[in-house]
């Protein structure tokens, strides 16, 4: 019982967040994983969900933070045989990505792009957000 005489009640678990309906088609597919020695990131699983190959030739630019990669016909960078990305060092260094560094990676399945996402960067929107989250 509580001071004013109310039975307490007992609240299971933690509390969920109100979230947004599901939709039924995931347009986006959402992986983790982390820069090599080589500043190689494994791309494999997100190949796969775009139907991209390994060998595929695609080119890296950066936008707001962001390592955008999309194929290209002509100049850019290949996709290794076991489904590494080699960034280029220029964004690499431009996106403070060093050995060990995790990154979020999104693939977009309707719009063949693929996103890098540094850890700064997932902080940064983040901390935009955390003011409504609270």
């Amino acid at each position: 019982m509580t001071d004013e005489g109310e039975p307490h009640r007992r609240v299971r678990g933690l509390p969920v967040p109100q979230l947004e309906p599901a939709t039924s088609a995931r347009t986006v597919a959402f992986h983790t994983t982390t820069v090599d020695d080589r500043g190689r990131v494994g791309v494999l699983a997100p190949l796969r969900e775009l139907g991209w190959n390994t060998g595929s030739v695609v080119s890296c630019r950066l936008v707001d933070g962001v390592i955008a990669v999309s194929p290209s016909e002509s100049d850019g960078y290949r996709i290794g045989r076991r489904g590494y990305l080699r960034v280029p060092a220029p964004l690499r260094h431009r996106c403070r990505l060093t050995p060990g560094s995790r990154v979020l990676v999104l693939a977009h399945r309707g719009m063949a792009l693929l996103e890098i996402y540094p850890s700064t960067s997932v902080e940064a929107m983040l901390r935009q957000r955390q003011p409504s989250v609270t």
